[in-house]
């Protein structure tokens, strides 16, 4: 039996990795100017950054519609095949719950499994990636559910922004927000923890938080998989590959970049870094 592994645009899978690997993805949605544009597909992530810097209005997103995910699985199934959909934090969009509404209007097939991967970004996206290795090496879907859960919780992302500002118009600051009030030039570090936003530290620029990131990634050594993610300046991707070359993980990152989606919330000149631990 084949397994079809699904997704939502907020994985920020690179495209041509998400190609190669056959990973069906479902665009969420950002609104800017009254236009309804769809990550991936109706905007461009380049235009969207420089929509997000220049528009007066401040873009918001929201999640796919539960018809976009029942059309996605109902073509799955026509296809024969079981279904695996892998999605963002409950606790930062609604799309979880889309995902199981379609699934109860198509009358609630076993074959479809639904998993809230308590993540984001590109954290998200490397827990997918490792779900289609699964769904090749064994075929029984409770089993690959439990591996993916497994490995949802050994995962981890860990982000400097530029500022807070973007979070928290987004009203996706959680509990970040006791940053709020501090220093206006200081970077804050944020870790993705249980589904939610929690604040780590400030750095006074963001060198040094980028500099931070590393030090903590070696903190959680060994790992499995690692990515690094930028959303406007892809020097800070670089940056931070350099710091992470002189550390003693032997895992090549793979550079992805924040799509419309996270980065309405990120905002411009964030940098970060998600990885997989072994144990």
């Amino acid at each position: 039996m084949t397994i079809s592994i699904i997704t939502d645009s907020a994985s920020d899978i690179p495209k041509d990795l998400s190609e190669a690997l056959g990973v069906r993805i479902v665009p969420c949605h950002v609104l800017i100017d009254g236009n309804d544009y769809r990550d991936g597909i109706d905007i461009s992530t380049e235009t969207f950054y420089d929509r997000l810097q220049n528009s007066p209005t401040f873009p918001t997103t929201s999640q796919p519609s539960i018809a976009e995910f029942q059309a996605l699985y109902q073509e799955e199934l026509n296809k024969g095949h079981d279904i695996i959909s892998i999605h963002v934090s409950s606790k930062l969009s609604g799309t979880v719950n889309s995902a199981l509404q379609a699934k109860l209007a198509l009358g609630n097939p076993p074959n479809i499994i639904i998993i809230d991967s308590k993540l984001a970004s590109f954290a998200l996206g490397l827990v997918t990636m490792r779900a289609i290795e699964l769904s090749k090496q064994q075929q029984d879907l409770g089993a690959i559910q439990n591996s993916i859960v497994d490995l949802c919780n050994k995962t981890h992302c860990i982000v400097a922004l530029d500022t807070l500002d973007n979070l928290y118009r987004g009203g996706r600051i959680g509990k970040a927000q006791a940053f709020l009030g501090g220093m206006l030039s200081v970077k804050p570090i944020l870790h993705l923890k249980d589904g939610e936003v929690h604040p780590l530290e400030r750095s006074r620029s963001l060198a040094r938080a980028t500099n931070r990131l590393s030090q903590m990634f070696e903190e959680y050594l060994p790992v499995t998989d690692v990515g690094i993610i930028h959303s406007t300046n892809a020097d800070n991707s670089v940056n931070l590959l350099k710091l992470l070359s002189t550390t003693d993980s032997p895992i090549k990152p793979i550079i992805s970049q924040f799509g419309p989606t996270l980065g309405t919330h990120v905002g411009p000149n964030a940098v970060g870094i998600c990885f997989i631990t072994s144990s």
